[in-house]
């Protein structure tokens, strides 16, 4: 009888759990900006873009992790020697992520949400100032908050990453001209 039960309870928790687990693949696009300590080298941002998927669990409050890998570009200018480039940079960044839906009207929901993410660098593309892998920390932690639009399947999410630790470990004396 202990078995009738507990197979019924298993069935029941596994319903349970699939009504409020969704998968979201993502594609979407994002530009980055640095700051920096070093006024010899400037940064600015380009249109880059991004693929990934995350599992979204729960129901008024939810928790999400996800894999996305993102492309950003960026353009780079070394100011005393009047060198810039285009840096092209992959990251596979794992997002952890608590999140609450305000409006919750079932067609139609908007999420607010706030959470940290771990990025990877994995590449670093080919650029005239010798900037490589090895120039960026990895990992790279960031404050992610945002806020979500679901439309039955299809999800638009806007967020904002400030990032939590350094990024780009490059001194002057290190670029060189290639």
């Amino acid at each position: 009888m202990k078995l009738l039960y507990s197979i019924i309870f298993i069935g029941l928790l596994n319903g349970y759990l699939y009504a409020q687990l969704t998968i979201n693949p993502q594609i979407g696009i994002n530009g980055s900006f640095l700051t920096n300590d070093q006024t010899e080298i400037s940064h600015s941002a380009t249109v880059g873009f991004q693929l990934g998927i995350n599992l979204r669990y729960g129901g008024f409050i939810y928790g999400e992790i996800g894999v996305q890998w993102n492309r950003f570009q960026k353009e780079i200018t070394y100011t005393l020697l009047g060198l810039n480039d285009d840096i092209e940079l992959d990251i596979i960044e794992i997002p952890l992520i608590v999140g609450i839906k305000a409006l919750p009207l079932g067609i139609i929901d908007l999420r607010l949400y706030t959470g940290v993410a771990m990025s990877f660098v994995t590449n670093v593309g080919d650029n005239a100032l010798s900037i490589g892998k090895d120039s960026y920390n990895s990992p790279i932690f960031g404050w992610i908050l945002g806020a979500g639009l679901d439309l039955t399947l299809i999800t638009f999410d806007l967020n904002y990453e400030i990032g939590l630790s350094n990024t780009l470990e490059i001194n002057v004396s290190d670029i060189s001209i290639t």
